[in-house]
């Protein structure tokens, strides 16, 4: 009979795999923090060590002022995300950056331009900007979403706001990917997220496209409860730090002390700066979508295990009941060549009894037999003569009759040979 199924084994599998996933990644943090602190570090070449010397103590940095949580400034202080990039540069390569806060993205870009600026960020590449800026590796990327208002949440995602105003920022990398994407949507061009966000709390505008980040801040933290985030704009945003065309060596020494810094030190920034805070349209569809997709993955493991489970033990139960038959067959051959073999050797054994007793009865004379010429007498091994009868009863069972053959009959009784019986029939017929 095929095993049952019983689910709350396989439950109890599922269960030890999950733990296994999370002592697995338990351990590659435990590698990230200390192992790859190892790993990450990383050497400058002499002529960097020099550059860096002659000129690392009088490098200026500076960040968008408007672009909360991953950077702003405030009191005059550049803070956010990139300004923990910025400290850990610093104590990777031993200098002091001199903070610049600007007033604006677009006097940001025009100090680099006219070479009062080294190091920017954190900024996306695009064609126009690598004119003046080389670009580091990437520090972040997170999704462009749409923002529109509590009452407006019904139209969240970009498609369906063909027709409707949409702020956007005309100095940010996503404009020329929306206006070639969507050539006839209304996107109106203002300075900032903080702007685009405004305008649609203020109702003048439809929607917003901002960074995930961003956006989240400003609902959360800076007096826009009634936004919501509808879905994602279909851009992410992969932001990365600039420095100065004309200083390829910069570029590099960055990059390096870039790639040195451990995984586990980026999701720490990460995670305390970008805090998503989804409104209720796209994190339901989100959230219902991958809980779907975990639950039907789980239930498709499940019914893949019983169903697997069930298929072997019905293999098992047939090739066990073909066994069985085969053995049951295999059985009565033995039997059946046991009871021909009983009763061949039954039979050889009855003839082997009667050769035995014919043997027994019979005994055989060999060899040479000394005889009288005359007499026929036969002498025996002890040298006595004696009559060819008793010679062979003494060694075998044969019993003898005495008779006359018609030679001795006629030499030792005429009377009673052959002719005599001619005669006397001869006779009798003269009588009658």
């Amino acid at each position: 009979m095929a095993r049952r199924y019983d689910v709350s084994r396989y439950i109890k599998y599922v269960i030890l795999l999950l733990v296994l996933a999370v002592a697995l990644e338990s351990a590659y943090l435990f590698y990230s923090r200390y192992a790859c602190h190892y790993a990450n570090q990383f050497t400058l070449s002499p002529e960097e060590q020099a550059w860096l010397k002659e000129n690392g103590s009088r490098l200026l940095v500076s960040a968008e002022p408007d672009f909360p949580p991953i950077a702003y400034v405030e009191q005059g202080q550049i803070k956010g995300l990139i300004d923990d990039y910025y400290r850990l540069l610093e104590k990777r390569l031993n200098v002091k950056f001199v903070r610049i806060a600007p007033a604006s993205l677009t006097e940001m870009i025009t100090m680099v331009k006219a070479k009062q600026l080294d190091i920017v960020g954190p900024l996306a590449q695009t064609d126009e900007r690598s004119k003046y800026l080389l670009f580091t590796q990437p520090i972040l990327e997170y999704p462009a979403v749409v923002v529109v208002s509590e009452i407006n949440r019904k139209t969240p995602t970009l498609e369906s706001l063909r027709g409707k105003r949409i702020a956007v920022s005309r100095d940010y990398a996503i404009w020329p990917y929306l206006k070639r994407s969507y050539p006839f949507h209304d996107f109106v061009a203002v300075a900032n997220d903080r702007t685009a966000l405004k305008l649609v709390a203020f109702g003048q505008v439809d929607a917003a496209i901002s960074d995930v980040g961003t956006a989240t801040d400003m609902i959360k933290h800076r007096g826009f409860s009634n936004l919501v985030i509808g879905s994602q704009a279909g851009y992410s945003y992969v932001l990365r730090i600039g420095s100065a065309r004309d200083e390829p060596m910069l570029n590099a020494i960055l990059t390096k002390a870039l790639a040195s810094i451990p995984r586990y030190e980026r999701d720490r920034i990460y995670l305390r700066w970008i805090k998503v805070d989804m409104g209720p349209m796209f994190t339901g569809r989100r959230t219902a979508k991958l809980f779907l997709a975990l639950s039907l993955a789980l239930l498709a493991l499940l019914a893949a295990v019983a169903l697997w489970n069930k298929t072997l033990s019905q293999r098992v139960a047939e090739r066990t009941a073909e066994l069985r038959a085969y053995q049951d067959s295999l059985a009565e051959l033995v039997a059946e060549r046991t009871r021909e073999l009983s009763e061949a050797n039954s039979m050889l054994s009855e003839a082997n009894d009667k050769l035995s007793q014919a043997l027994a009865e019979v005994k055989t004379l060999s060899g040479f037999i000394p005889i009288c010429a005359y007499c026929k007498k036969v002498r025996d091994d002890q040298g006595y003569w004696k009559q060819v009868e008793d010679y062979i009863a003494s060694r075998s069972n044969a019993e003898f009759s005495h008779g006359l053959c018609p030679e001795c009959l006629a030499r030792l009784y005429p009377e009673f040979g052959p002719n005599s019986a001619k005669e006397l029939l001869v006779s009798d017929d003269q009588d009658d």
